[in-house]
């Protein structure tokens, strides 16, 4: 093997887990190698020596809570004080709830219908704003549409023909 080992293989070697026969055979020849193993297990062994010293000692808090709880006039105190209240007052916000989403929705009179305008009236106020000469925009259209007379004088010409 004419290359190093990768930082995978030199993890899996440090921590004991089967490598090829080809990086047992490169750690054996290789000093550069075999010493970044080594310092990878001495890095894993620092660590895990430093968070087993800042593990709370379980056994020691156990007994000194045992030894408190024996001693004369020691309270209990229940796991579940108040868990009533905590209940009795989820029920009042749901019910506060429900009470300002009636008072927002459901007291409100219905909007009253509007009456429906007919059609012809709608048309008639159409064709007078149409028919009217002071409405700007439309002088143009009216000397570029022929009138009826004129339309009718166009189709006997037309026929005529």
């Amino acid at each position: 093997m004419s290359r190093h080992l990768t930082e995978d293989e030199i993890t899996a070697a440090a921590a004991g887990l089967a490598t090829g026969a080809e990086v047992n055979e490169h750690l054996a020849a290789c000093v550069t190698c075999n010493r970044a193993v080594e310092e990878f297990r001495h890095l894993v062994a620092e660590r895990r020596a430093s968070l087993e010293a800042e593990m709370p000692d379980w056994g020691a808090q156990r007994r000194r809570i045992l030894v408190q709880l024996s001693e004369p006039g020691a309270e209990v105190v229940p796991l579940h004080r108040g868990h009533w209240r905590r209940t009795l007052l989820a029920v009042a916000a749901v019910v506060l709830a429900a009470v300002g989403v009636w008072l927002q929705f459901g007291r409100q009179a219905p909007a009253p219908a509007k009456p429906a305008v007919p059609v012809e009236k709608i048309l008639a106020e159409v064709d007078a704003t149409l028919a009217d000469d002071q409405v700007p925009g439309f002088e143009a259209l009216s000397s570029m549409v022929p009138t009826a007379d004129e339309m009718a004088s166009m189709m006997t010409s037309n026929g005529a023909s």
